[in-house]
């Protein structure tokens, strides 16, 4: 494990000035404190600080003495205008408020990469008595925020078996997509979706596309590393359409966005949807019945999802040696106008 003399020698820095830039001293400098945040995160230090205030909060039994202070670390991008995190936002913050509880922070894990002294002053037992770590995450960051808090949910993301969690049934969910196409007519199904972050929608349809006797096409599929946004989505059908004669004659976005974006895509190519391509989508996001057409998708109950996590983390807290426990939601077809039937 990497030691604050480490750290300084990397940074060639003084033990000090790392002590500084951790504390989150104002006076130390730009050029500095950029040398000290680039080799703590390449030598993945963790500051002695945390393990020592946990340490100290474990003789003393804080969990006798709680905060009433819950933290949530968010996997994306973006937080609060993420159409779909933002919705799992809501329901923690419903769900901490009808609680009467604090919700003390929400960092995105850009933030605590940018500023590793929120790891050490913020995510500690003193801080909070319990975090929700909400999309998909490292194994190496859930390990870190582990050692800092005893008490971790995680939603819709990041499966730990030690550790409870909130998840969508995806498979299940892309299977349906897909049985609902195909039970519409459609042979030629595409797929488009993130790499790796659709794996288990990608393993739903192509389980769909066995079971149904339809084959897979890479003509018609494209899966890529993306940041789901609906210019990603754009870009994926582009490349499918490019590829010519025969098209899917219907696609599986993993995404509400990347299905708007795929949309887009297909107008802008003078076809319709869903005359020509059918679009079914994934999410359910707000925006997802005021594309045009207004969008097919299948919904996950995403308010409830962070009412749960919440739920959950409150009697984890009040149990803590309660064994894992693992919820599975399941999402439901919305029937719009992007879908049709064929011959």
């Amino acid at each position: 494990m990497a030691r604050i003399s480490d750290v300084a020698e990397c940074a060639n820095v003084s033990s000090m000035t790392v002590s500084r830039v951790l504390r989150g001293d104002p006076m130390v400098s730009v050029e500095a404190r950029e040398k000290v945040l680039s080799a703590v995160q390449k030598l993945n230090y963790v500051p002695n600080e945390s393990a020592r205030r946990l340490k100290q909060f474990q003789r003393k039994k804080m969990a006798l003495n709680r905060t009433g202070n819950l933290g949530c670390v968010v996997f994306a991008s973006y937080k609060y205008s993420d159409p779909y995190f933002s919705k799992v936002l809501e329901g923690i913050d419903e769900e901490v408020i009808r609680a009467h509880r604090h919700l003390a922070y929400v960092y995105t894990e850009s933030q605590l990469t940018a500023r590793p002294e929120l790891l050490v002053n913020k995510i500690n037992p003193e801080q909070v008595d319990g975090l929700l770590a909400v999309g998909i995450a490292a194994a190496t960051m859930i390990q870190t925020l582990k050692r800092r808090v005893q008490t971790i949910i995680t939603v819709d993301g990041t499966l730990d078996e030690s550790l409870d969690s909130i998840e969508v049934e995806k498979i299940e969910a892309a299977y349906n997509a897909v049985r609902y196409l195909a039970g519409l007519g459609h042979r030629r199904i595409g797929f488009i979706g993130d790499y790796p972050g659709a794996e288990a929608r990608y393993v739903g349809y192509a389980a769909a596309m066995r079971d149904l006797g339809l084959q897979e096409n890479p003509r018609w599929m494209y899966w890529e590393r993306c940041d789901w946004y609906v210019e990603h989505g754009y870009a994926f059908m582009q490349r499918i359409l490019a590829r010519g004669q025969p098209l899917p004659t219907a696609v599986f976005a993993a995404s509400d966005s990347l299905a708007i974006g795929a949309m887009r895509a297909i107008a802008e190519n003078h076809l319709n949807v869903p005359d020509d391509i059918s679009v079914i989508g994934y999410n359910d996001i707000d925006e997802a019945r005021y594309s045009v057409p207004p969008l097919t998708t299948m919904r996950v109950r995403k308010q409830e999802m962070g009412k749960l996590a919440v739920r959950r983390l409150l009697e984890r807290i009040e149990n803590p040696g309660m064994p894992p426990l693992k919820t599975m939601l399941h999402a439901e077809l919305v029937e719009r106008a992007s879908c049709r039937r064929i011959v």
